[in-house]
């Protein structure tokens, strides 16, 4: 018998599609959205009731500081936080050898992996020689030759090691033209020559899991992770990247290196970095998941990031018609997954391995119906305007969006006009017109010289920020 199919409950608002300048201020976006569904819906919200949709685990890292900073409680939803996957712990295990030669616990991690011909059998005797002679276990490894039970290829090995470590430090000094010049630079190298960027490839090449493909991108996000902190870094805020005292190795007093100084912030920013152990049984907590882990769930407000041509649909689905549908697929699971309040949104730029890189928004975007979609783009809006105000949301997307013949191809890199890190700075002035690879354009407020010299920059997009003149990488425009 003939049946009229028909709902009960009341619709809810249109989806709202918006564009971001990048991925932090499209965590920015989400978390805005969040809290204003939270205050402003008819009925009661908690945060249980919200959730935060992406494609690939990579994409999460940002969204966890936006929601961090922003004071909203989170879990990872059948998956692990960004800073403690397998393949960015051990990365920051070499990052912490780096930063402190001393911390055998890292050391003892990360000595055979990946693989390098130092077995445990090695390890423990190395280990015996450090406890006896009362060192640490990275000087007794060199001490090794010293140690009649190893092997040939043993020695080789960890003199190879050894080598590598004193290579990323110059020997401890962080001095000379080896070494890395900017944070970003230096995980990103140490990432690639301690053979974990080789190792995760093959991986992802071997393995047929979700995880194992995604763990080279999570690399690439750390290097990202550490191209931010850069940017943003206050030495206000962390007294010991001014001049200081450390003790060396011979008993006298130096100065701490800015690098090695900037390198211990960062790590210690990553060791303040936990979950929120605050959370409000009552309220719950927002949900992070990949769009794989939402299907069968439900949630009344939705957040989906990431709509980009690369993202989802995802790079690995470009050559296949059949894996293409799959990703438009996923693309209607997360969005089937909103009950009442949908926003999806997407960066104009993203930074790749620590490169801010022009984007092309997901065909998918194209291809929702204009009636029942709102549409807002933010990414040149100012920083004192109302994201949400009358005049932020169009019905359709800016005709200019893509060009013709864009689909294909490799985005263009975001070119920077003066790549150097604090070349500008001898020339900066209170009042300079400056550029930015990822703020835009500003004025500069302030300058102060010495070590650790730094500009205070009112940027038309973020506002206020205090730069690392050595870091910034800003370029005079007036």
């Amino acid at each position: 018998k003939h049946k009229d199919l028909f709902t009960s409950t009341p619709g809810g608002e249109k989806p709202l599609v918006v564009t971001a300048r990048d991925e932090q201020h499209e965590a920015v976006l989400v978390t805005d959205f969040l809290r204003r569904t939270r205050q402003e819906s008819e009925s009661p919200l908690g945060w249980r009731d919200m959730a935060v949709f992406y494609r690939t685990n990579s994409l999460s890292r940002v969204m966890e500081d936006a929601l961090r900073s922003a004071g909203i409680p989170y879990t990872i939803a059948r998956g692990t936080s960004f800073f403690e996957r397998e393949e960015v712990r051990n990365a920051l295990a070499y990052l912490r050898v780096v930063a402190n030669p001393a911390d055998d616990v890292s050391l003892a991690r990360i000595i055979n992996t990946p693989s390098r011909g130092i077995g445990d059998t090695s390890v423990e005797r190395v280990q015996t020689l450090a406890s006896t002679s009362g060192t640490p276990l990275l000087e007794a490894m060199r001490s090794a030759s010293e140690i009649a039970d190893l092997s040939a290829r043993a020695r080789s090995s960890i003199a190879s090691f050894v080598a590598m470590i004193d290579g990323w430090t110059g020997a401890g000094t962080f001095m000379g033209s080896q070494v890395s010049s900017s944070l970003s630079d230096l995980v990103e190298r140490v990432i690639r020559e301690s053979g974990l960027e080789a190792h995760y490839l093959a991986l992802s090449k071997a393995g047929k899991s979700e995880a194992d493909l995604e763990r080279p991108e999570n690399l690439s996000e750390l290097v990202s992770s550490a191209r931010q902190f850069e940017n943003e870094f206050d030495p206000d805020s962390d007294p010991a990247f001014f001049p200081g005292a450390d003790a060396a190795r011979d008993g006298r007093l130096a100065p701490i290196p800015p690098l090695l100084a900037m390198l211990r912030a960062y790590l210690e920013s990553i060791a303040l970095v936990a979950d929120a152990d605050a959370v409000d049984p009552e309220q719950g907590s927002v949900t992070l998941m990949t769009l794989h882990a939402a299907k069968g769930l439900e949630f009344k407000a939705v957040a989906i990031i990431g709509l980009e041509e690369g993202l989802l649909p995802h790079s690995r689905a470009q050559t296949s018609d059949a894996e293409l549908e799959e990703e438009r697929r996923l693309f209607f699971v997360g969005i089937t997954r909103a009950m009442r309040h949908l926003q999806i949104s997407s960066s104009r730029y993203r930074t790749i391995r620590g490169i801010p890189e022009r984007t092309i928004q997901s065909r998918f975007i194209e291809e929702l119906p204009r009636e029942h979609v709102r549409f807002s783009d933010q990414a040149d809006l100012m920083a004192d305007a109302d994201p949400f105000g009358d005049d932020a949301f169009v019905d359709e997307l800016p005709t200019s969006r893509h060009g013709a013949g864009q689909r294909t191809g490799t985005p263009a890199t975001l070119r920077q006009s003066d790549p150097a890190h604090g070349r500008a700075a001898g020339t900066l002035t209170a009042g300079s017109l400056v550029r930015h690879p990822q703020f835009g354009e500003g004025k500069v407020l302030s300058v102060t010289g010495g070590l650790g010299a730094r500009a205070t920059v009112q940027f038309k997009s973020v506002g206020t920020k205090t730069l690392v003149l050595q870091y910034a990488r800003l370029s005079r425009i007036g």
